[in-house]
């Protein structure tokens, strides 16, 4: 049985402590209250150091008959060429939700470096690097593309996550 819809699910990340369905993972920290004044922070994934993974994840059931809409605000700065960043959705009676490796995998598909999420559906990659088109990930893929946004399909742990299809964002 799937409980009452929690949508729509408004979440700014603006203010120290975040909505009851999220779970920071690894370098995820609320910026609110600490690096910018309450009201005005960012959920950070992570800091300025290279190697490190953050992640949040939502793990509220939820109907998917009606389709999902999405929208969310990002920005990258101050870093050193970044892997990206993915928006992927997990079976949601998954009881321990976990994220996926650091790197090429962009927290959710399994690559050369480690496992992928537990119980994947679809991640969606904004990928800078080029690498979560590679088939290092998921074992499917054109190869490095960088610049580009990415779609992977569903997998748990070590297994799935093949490539479904990714364009290119560089310029001409």
């Amino acid at each position: 049985t799937v409980a009452p819809s929690p949508f729509p699910l408004n979440e700014g990340f603006t203010n120290p402590g975040t909505g009851s369905c999220w779970q920071l993972f690894g370098a995820a920290a609320l910026t609110g209250g600490a690096d910018d004044a309450i009201g005005d922070g960012w959920l950070s994934l992570t800091s300025y150091t290279p190697g490190v993974l953050g992640g949040a994840v939502c793990n509220t059931p939820f109907d998917s008959a009606d389709g999902v809409v999405i929208t969310f605000d990002y920005a990258t700065h101050s870093g050193f060429g970044g892997d990206g960043l993915t928006m992927f959705l997990l079976d949601g009676d998954t009881p321990t939700p976990t994220i996926g490796p650091k790197g090429k995998g962009l927290g959710y598909a399994s690559d050369d470096t480690g496992p992928g999420v537990t119980n994947g559906y679809v991640g969606i990659g904004l990928d800078e690097s080029g690498w979560f088109s590679d088939p290092a990930v998921g074992g499917t893929g054109p190869g490095r593309t960088p610049q580009s946004v990415v779609v992977r399909g569903s997998g748990s742990v070590g297994s799935g996550f093949a490539y479904l299809g990714g364009t290119s964002l560089a310029a001409p």
